[in-house]
């Protein structure tokens, strides 16, 4: 008959590895706090600001997409018009 091994319990991880997870943990938590949030809601009206060829006024946020370049983007729907556009958030303002 074999013999039974006795296991060791796992020894606790060292003191100097500590440190360095709470720091990462809290790098991670940080991060978090500070995510940028979209301004605009789907389905909100908005203003859109003329600028060159793209006539300004009322639209409708149709659809969040990503950020691009440090700034999130919006589909937008024009009532003036037959198709939707794809603006930076710097380009609308809430309907007053």
């Amino acid at each position: 008959m074999r013999a039974a091994r006795e296991e060791t319990p796992p020894s606790p991880p060292s003191s100097s590895l500590i440190p360095s997870v709470k720091q990462f943990l809290h790098s991670i938590v940080d991060k978090f706090k500070f995510m940028p949030t979209y301004k605009f809601e789907i389905g909100q009206t908005v203003l859109l600001n003329p600028s060159l060829g793209v006539p300004g006024g009322a639209c409708i946020v149709k659809r969040k997409l990503p950020e691009r370049e440090g700034e999130f983007e919006y589909r937008v729907k024009s009532a003036n018009e037959p198709h939707e556009r794809v603006v930076r958030e710097s380009d609308l303002s809430d309907v007053p």
